[in-house]
């Protein structure tokens, strides 16, 4: 697995553990924390960066390790390219999501709506509403912590680190109490990216595997 591993990537998602007894003071602050989240991310319109991902079983032993470079750009484009241990590649145009393996030599197709609540980067790219709707957002110095009313869901905590306004690490706790921590190197916030980056780039004898409801 590479960034969630790449594989990882659309199946982990920002829903977490909802507790619903909560009174109305932290109500009130859930709200402020929702807001200056919502006001960091609305002055993010790109970003690119280096990235190191571990994955932690909850015995703190990490099973995997990782590292790529990433690139977001407004609205819902991302590019997430491991580069060891294997290299792969996610890449998410605006409409459909291509999941590289150079492994396996597959490429798999899917349309990008379907994975929007289970994408944690996917809140990074989006100004849709509705994506807040299922989450609720709590405030530690520069870090936000994402939990969702979905009980059904696999991921159990979402923390956004932060370093100047500019994001800096992102860590996923899921129902098993794995973890996945990614910290970002060499950030550059609201950078000018060609739009060939959300181009899928691979051999043509790859085998394609077309997951979207309806194939073109």
């Amino acid at each position: 697995m590479h960034m969630f591993s790449v594989r990882h990537l659309c199946r982990q998602g920002l829903v977490l553990l909802f507790a619903c007894t909560m009174s109305f003071s932290s109500l009130a602050q859930q709200s402020e924390a929702q807001a200056s989240l919502k006001k960091i991310l609305g002055e993010l319109t790109s970003y690119k960066a280096d990235f190191v991902q571990k994955i932690v079983d909850a015995q703190g032993e990490v099973l995997q390790q990782s590292e790529g470079k990433i690139w977001l750009n407004k609205p819902k484009q991302l590019r997430w390219e491991v580069s060891k241990p294997d290299e792969s590649l996610f890449v998410a145009d605006g409409e459909v999501i291509f999941n590289v393996d150079h492994f396996v030599e597959q490429v798999s197709l899917i349309d990008q709506e379907s994975i929007v609540d289970n994408n944690p980067l996917m809140l990074l790219i989006s100004d849709d509403e509705s994506a807040w709707q299922g989450i609720t957002v709590s405030q530690a110095g520069t870090d936000y912590v994402l939990d969702s009313k979905d009980v059904n869901t696999n991921i159990v905590q979402l923390r956004l680190s932060f370093e100047n306004k500019v994001l800096a690490a992102l860590v996923s706790v899921d129902r098993q109490q794995q973890r996945n921590e990614i910290t970002f190197l060499n950030r550059v916030l609201n950078p000018e990216i060609p739009q060939n980056t959300f181009v899928p780039n691979y051999p043509n004898s790859y085998l394609i595997d077309d997951q979207r409801k309806a194939n073109p």
